[in-house]
């Protein structure tokens, strides 16, 4: 079996192999190439050719179209049940939809797209009362125990002293703010 052998062109049309060797002046006019590979794009041309995933064009506010006709059978499954369904922005404008276009209650707009009532109910209310569809990045619960001066502080620390364990640092937040508790 031949000795197989890899052969690179280079860009100026010279041909080396595996050891940078110019092969044009080495190679046997009798030798021929078992298999030529072809070099189909490099990344210069690749990347002017392909286009940047930032040309799509997001609309804010989905299409009115009638509602009835995207009923939804199967909402998702809860990945938490302790912090219960995320529905997203189109869901709740699906509803809320439903609930004007038909007059009908917010618990029969929920129950005919299959979501819970009490989360119809409180699309729809919200709606109401501000004339906008509840966004997904309202934050529920109370506020975090921790601000920004809290997270620069612990910035600062480690990069003081990288080696610090986790225990040190909440030793030092503790100590420099007084009025923390954790």
């Amino acid at each position: 079996m031949p000795e197989s052998k890899f052969l690179y062109v280079q860009t100026d049309g010279t041909v080396i192999n595996e050891e940078s060797d110019n092969i044009n002046s080495l190679e046997d006019p009798d030798d021929e190439p078992m298999l030529e590979v072809e070099t189909l794009t490099n990344f210069t041309k690749y990347s002017t050719a392909i286009h940047p995933s930032t040309d799509m064009v997001v609309d804010e506010a989905p299409d009115v179209s009638s509602s009835s006709d995207k009923i939804n059978n199967d909402p998702p499954a809860s990945k938490n049940p302790n912090k219960g369904n995320r529905y997203s922005y189109d869901v709740k404008k699906l509803v809320v939809d439903y609930h004007i276009e038909k007059l009908c209650t917010a618990a029969e707009a929920g129950r005919i797209h299959n979501f819970p009532e009490k989360s119809a109910q409180r699309w729809i209310r919200n709606f109401k009362k501000t004339g906008q569809i509840e966004p997904n990045d309202v934050v529920h619960g109370p506020p975090p125990i921790l601000g920004e001066e809290h997270k620069t502080f612990v910035i600062n620390f480690i990069d003081d002293a990288p080696t610090k364990r986790v225990d040190d640092v909440l030793n030092a937040l503790v100590t420099h703010f007084e009025d923390l508790s954790i």
